[in-house]
């Protein structure tokens, strides 16, 4: 990232130019440009087989698109690149994760805490929506017709969404928004197949991890509840342990006080007896109560 920094700082890039802003953009704007620019540019979302060269570009692309996020979308970083135009003198770089994730990417969009619900709301604000219909031709033109890409780069899309693209892309050409490229295939059965069981493989890839997850959650669970269980066992026994000999130590006194007394009548003392059975049964019934 170091060297991406020294390139940005030496060449006088303008980072508005480079997330295709206006100096004037606002959070929303740079927002939303950062996440349009994450679809199209990032290379994870490259076509698996381009060469080294264009994968090399598109990393150092991507870099430079972060490092501009980074710095515009903080108010004090912001302010002291329009002040001073230096990419280093804006901020401290000290990371060198280059790694995307849409996980990091929904955190740094919504907030560092993400949930199912919170991508559930942005798909159903997303989907269907004109936002939606208006990447899907730009990916069409960017890519010049290409549907694999178009359905590799919209986010949260899945196979089923084959017919609904290519029918905003025919509407697109008819209506003259975009022109109509020799790469642009509207028969999309075997590939729509294809992705289908792809995305049934993951799926059930994705059910046996959360299944051994769970599995695993209940283990630990159950073990906590036989140590709890423990605990209070032997937090019973201890106080029955305790009672039982305030008890039996109280019967013994009374018994010793008895015999000291009718021992004094002798000439040697007696040693403690056990008590009776049926001085036994009247402690139990003292303890437990009366058996019904």
């Amino acid at each position: 990232m170091s060297n991406i920094l020294d390139e940005l700082e030496e060449s006088g890039e303008d980072l508005y130019e480079i997330l295709k802003l206006d100096k004037t953009a606002d959070s929303k704007d740079i927002k939303k440009n950062y996440r349009k620019l994450a679809l199209k540019c990032h290379p994870d979302k490259l076509k698996k087989d381009i060469s080294e060269e264009e994968l090399k570009k598109a990393n150092i692309l991507w870099q430079k698109i972060s490092i501009s996020y980074d710095i515009l979308s903080n108010e004090k970083s912001r302010a002291k690149y329009d002040k001073t135009g230096s990419v280093k003198d804006s901020k401290e770089y000290n990371y060198t994760d280059d790694d995307f994730s849409w996980e990091k990417y929904f955190e740094l969009l919504y907030g560092n805490s993400v949930d199912e619900e919170k991508i559930s709301n942005f798909e159903k604000k997303y989907r269907f929506s004109e936002e939606e219909e208006k990447e899907v031709c730009d990916l069409y033109v960017q890519s010049k017709g290409d549907l694999e890409f178009i359905m590799d780069n919209i986010p949260l899309c899945t196979s089923e969404d084959y017919p609904r693209f290519v029918e905003i892309i025919n509407k697109a050409i008819k209506e003259k928004k975009v022109k109509k490229y020799k790469k642009f295939n509207s028969d999309y059965k075997e590939a729509m197949k294809v992705r289908k069981d792809f995305e049934e493989k993951e799926r059930k890839k994705f059910e046996k991890a959360q299944a051994k997850e769970k599995k695993k959650d209940k283990e630990n669970q159950k073990d906590n509840i036989d140590d709890l269980a423990l605990i209070i066992q032997n937090n019973r026994k201890r106080r029955l342990d305790d009672t039982l000999n305030n008890i039996f130590e109280k019967y013994s006194k009374t018994e010793n006080k008895k015999r000291q007394k009718s021992n004094k009548k002798g000439s040697k003392k007696s040693l403690p007896e056990e008590p009776s059975e049926e001085e036994f049964l009247k402690l139990q019934e003292k303890l437990f109560g009366k058996k019904k």
